[in-house]
């Protein structure tokens, strides 16, 4: 279940406390001669700074926040599933969050949290594989590019389910605008002829709505779903049912690969105690 007292907390207030630290300000990282090593460096991509995020935040921090807007509008859409027009608003809105490139406008940072999860995972991976990458970057690189991709497949896949929602909620709506139509244009005819055909009309909208309402349920089930998806992409899941959640592929998500993060960090004496 969602943690709804979490959803409003600001990003960096949740990655520093309620999450594991996500580095602002990287500390040691330079050599003697003021060089950063190529391990080093994507690093730094992934816990401080990358170019092309909002603010170059690093990618992970920009990960968090993309996928923290894709849990709140995903939770307001399954307050009301049966609300066609706030359906698919707020699933646009998730949409946005999750990968820009599907909605063009939204809440969400611009980024998208799938692209900031795959690129995590490149980039840390980039950083175990090359030079300089002392004991802690390998060991805590599996875990983290094991989390971030669990992530970004959660996304995907929430990503996909929306997008079967907003085009059964706009055939839902096209086809209550076409039934209100002919609502209006049978109940004019039924005044002009025998009862047997005002019953017919009647019997049809009884079932009209009992549809409507079997899609509602459908799309509730669909939403469910999503919330699902986007909460295991930033909590990770316990999927082996062992009663915690680990980083291992299937379970960990963001928070897993911000933890480790942070113990790499520590690790490699990049922060101050």
């Amino acid at each position: 279940m969602i943690d709804m007292s979490r959803l409003h907390t600001p990003l960096l207030v949740m990655a520093g406390v309620t999450l594991a630290p996500v580095a602002l300000v990287a500390q040691n990282e330079t050599s003697a001669d003021g060089e950063r090593s190529p391990a080093l460096t994507h690093v730094h991509h992934v816990s401080v700074t990358f170019r092309g995020t909002p603010e170059d935040q690093g990618l992970l921090a920009t990960a968090l926040a993309e996928a923290e807007i894709a849990v709140q509008h995903a939770a307001l859409a399954a307050q009301t599933p049966d609300d066609l027009e706030a359906v698919m608003r707020h699933a646009g809105h998730v949409l946005h969050a999750l990968d820009p490139s599907e909605v063009e406008s939204g809440p969400g940072l611009g980024y998208g949290a799938i692209r900031a999860s795959e690129r995590t995972a490149h980039y840390i991976a980039l950083a175990a594989r090359s030079d300089g990458a002392v004991p802690p970057i390998e060991t805590h690189a599996e875990h983290i590019e094991a989390s971030a991709r669990n992530a970004a497949a959660n996304g995907t896949a929430a990503a996909e389910l929306l997008n079967e929602i907003l085009e059964t909620a706009a055939t839902e709506e096209t086809a209550n605008t076409e039934e209100t139509a002919n609502t209006e244009e049978a109940a004019d005819t039924a005044e002009a002829e025998e009862t047997e055909e005002a019953d017919a009309t009647e019997a049809a909208a009884e079932a009209d709505e009992t549809a409507e309402a079997d899609e509602a349920v459908g799309v509730a089930e669909l939403l469910g779903e999503v919330v699902d998806l986007l909460t295991a992409m930033l909590e990770g899941t316990d999927a082996d049912g062992d009663g915690r959640i680990g980083w291992q592929e299937g379970e960990g998500g963001l928070a897993q690969a911000s933890t480790h993060l942070g113990l790499l960090r520590r690790a490699a004496g990049l922060e101050g105690s």
